[in-house]
């Protein structure tokens, strides 16, 4: 499957989280039922910000919507890979990767794999 053009043509943020378990399914084959996703104003900070976190309790995705309307508004081709990419990262913390070192290094894993460099 072509991913690559999967997630440059998908339409929703729904679109992308279909691509984000099909993948780690087929790369771990685990996933994770009854996540919700949802989406905020988070903020931002002089030196950043959170781009999303898992709520363990809730389960859910929480994405933060300041970065995502800033990418619209600067370099918007990028806005579903660094969708993707925030997805991915939270969805491997949903199906129990909780250590944040770890969980970067399974994304980078991951994403390589697909994607290449």
């Amino acid at each position: 499957m072509d991913y690559n053009s999967e997630i440059s043509n998908a339409r929703n943020f729904s679109d992308i989280f279909e691509i984000v378990k099909g993948i780690v399914y087929e790369y771990l084959g685990t996933d994770q039922a009854g996540l919700m996703v949802g989406v905020t104003d988070l903020g931002s900070y002089q030196n950043g910000f959170i781009g999303a976190f898992y709520s363990l309790n809730a389960n859910a995705i929480i994405i933060n919507k300041r970065p995502l309307a800033r990418i619209l508004q600067t370099n918007p081709t990028i806005y579903n890979y660094y969708l993707f990419h925030i997805m991915l990262h939270e969805y491997i913390h949903a199906i129990g990767s909780y250590d944040e070192a770890q969980t970067r290094l399974l994304v980078h894993e991951i994403s390589d794999n697909y994607f290449g460099n």
